[in-house]
């Protein structure tokens, strides 16, 4: 339960190092409120809201990370760039966050883990000018929690 919690920095990375080790050897169950860290030393996830389970399954499926690619922009995005990038070959949607600056691309079903895919938003980023600090594939495992988890507003 929360084995990182109150440690030094030193200390957790050890802890995570010994919990990566153990994978495919040992069942090590981890509880915690840091899906950062959840996303990074985990295989599989189980969300669990108001006492009831509402997702299990492996991280890859999870976080959606054959069906996602997420770019953090360093400069708000625009309505061309999303349309440049929807027109692309395997990519079914993009779209930017509310402030511009997160930009998530939904990939066609069969696209899987292409390469190419990324390296093309990258150059449409690159003749654009847009700059990026950080691409990743998926969701993030807070995001999906949230997604799973966060009740309508009324």
């Amino acid at each position: 339960d929360e084995p990182t919690s109150g440690l030094d920095p030193k200390s957790a990375r050890r802890v995570r190092d010994l919990i990566r080790q153990q994978r495919g050897r040992r069942l090590v169950v981890v509880s915690s409120h840091n899906l950062e860290e959840i996303g990074d030393i985990c295989d599989h996830v189980t969300v669990i809201d108001g006492g009831r389970i509402v997702d299990a399954q492996d991280m890859a499926g999870f976080t959606h990370r054959q069906a996602r690619i997420s770019i953090k922009l360093t400069a708000p995005g625009s309505g061309e760039m999303v349309s440049r990038l929807t027109g692309l070959q395997g990519i079914a949607q993009a779209e930017l966050s509310a402030d511009g600056y997160r930009l998530e691309c939904t990939l066609e079903p069969d696209v899987g883990d292409d390469p190419k895919i990324a390296s093309a938003i990258i150059g449409v980023l690159g003749e654009l000018g847009v700059g990026f600090e950080n691409v990743s594939r998926g969701s993030t495992v807070e995001q999906r929690f949230l997604e799973m988890t966060e009740k309508p507003s009324r």
